[in-house]
C-alpha cells in the first residue's frame, strides 16, 4: 500500500464525514417537521391558522391545551381567585392560567358596552373535574354572608 504525504488525513476526514452524515440523520429524523399534513381533512385556517395549531402529536400546541389539566372556568381574575381558594377549600387541587384576551364588545353605534377585563382560565386535573363541578355548584347555591 502506498502512502503519500496526505494520507494522515485520511482517516479523520472518514470519521468527520461519518459523524456529519450521522448528525444529519439524526436531525432529520428526530425533529417535527411543521410542513406534514396530519390529518388530511384538518383546515389550518377553521382554528386561527400557525396561531391556533392542530393540537396533533408533533404539530403545534393549541393555545387552551394545558395538559392534564382542564379548564373548569373562564373568568375576570378576581372572580378566579375567589373560585380558586373554594374549590381548594373543598380538597379540590386548582391553580389559574391566563386566558386568550378577548375583545370588548362594542355596541352597533361603536360604544363600549363594558371593558373587558384580564380573564383567567381556572385550571383542575381531569380526574377531579366531577368533584370541581360539584363544588363550584354547591358554594352557588350556598348564601354568602357579605356586608
Amino acid at each position: 500500500m502506498e502512502t503519500t504525504a496526505l494520507g494522515f488525513l485520511y482517516g479523520p476526514t472518514l470519521v468527520l464525514i461519518a459523524v456529519g452524515v450521522l448528525v444529519a440523520v439524526c436531525r432529520l429524523t428526530s425533529t417535527p417537521d411543521a410542513h406534514t399534513d396530519h390529518d388530511a381533512d384538518h383546515d389550518p385556517d377553521a382554528d386561527g391558522g400557525a396561531d391556533g395549531g392542530t393540537g396533533h402529536p408533533g404539530g403545534d400546541r393549541r393555545a387552551d391545551d394545558f395538559g392534564l389539566l382542564v379548564a373548569v372556568a373562564t373568568v375576570p381574575s378576581e372572580r378566579a381567585e375567589r373560585l380558586r381558594a373554594t374549590l381548594i377549600g373543598s380538597g379540590v387541587r386548582a391553580t389559574l392560567a391566563p386566558a386568550r384576551p378577548v375583545p370588548a364588545p362594542v355596541s352597533p353605534r361603536g360604544d363600549l358596552l363594558y371593558l373587558a377585563g384580564e380573564l383567567q382560565h381556572v385550571l383542575v386535573f381531569a380526574a377531579d373535574l366531577p368533584r370541581a363541578v360539584r363544588a363550584l355548584a354547591q358554594s352557588r347555591r350556598e348564601p354568602t354572608d357579605g356586608a
